[in-house]
């Protein structure tokens, strides 16, 4: 006998009726986090916190170029740098391979795990729903 005072069934149905219910609200939570995690990682950086950081980094590089000279930065003195900028504090190069792990320093701040390419995505998106 169960102690539940719903059988298997009613129980799936009242989950799928709060769902379809709150499924909104589901959505929003998950990609205010999707959208809200990049902008972590620099203040974990900032904070000290490097391996929340760079786990944030490694994360959405998976779905990002993330490639400096197309990244806004935080704490420090620009917002956003041309590439002979990065080349100069990181590695003189134009390899798109190496150029996507400059995560920034402290002097120069450190990068947003969000490039302007997905801010355009976002806004499109924005539109859609």
């Amino acid at each position: 006998m169960e102690n539940s005072t719903f059988s298997q069934p009613a129980r799936y149905q009242k989950i799928n009726s709060n769902l379809a219910r709150h499924w909104i609200v589901l959505f929003a939570i998950s990609y205010g986090v999707f959208v809200g995690l990049p902008f972590l990682a620099p203040v974990f950086m900032q904070v000290g916190w490097r391996g929340a950081g760079i786990a944030i980094y490694s994360l959405y590089s998976l779905l990002c170029h993330q490639l400096p000279e197309r990244s806004f930065f935080l704490f420090g003195p620009q917002f956003t740098y041309p590439l002979a900028t990065i080349q100069a504090a990181w590695q003189n190069t134009n390899n798109l391979l190496v150029l996507r792990q400059f995560i920034g320093n402290s002097g120069m701040g450190w990068k947003v795990a969000w490039s302007t390419v997905w801010s355009l995505y976002t806004r499109a998106s924005g539109f859609l729903v």
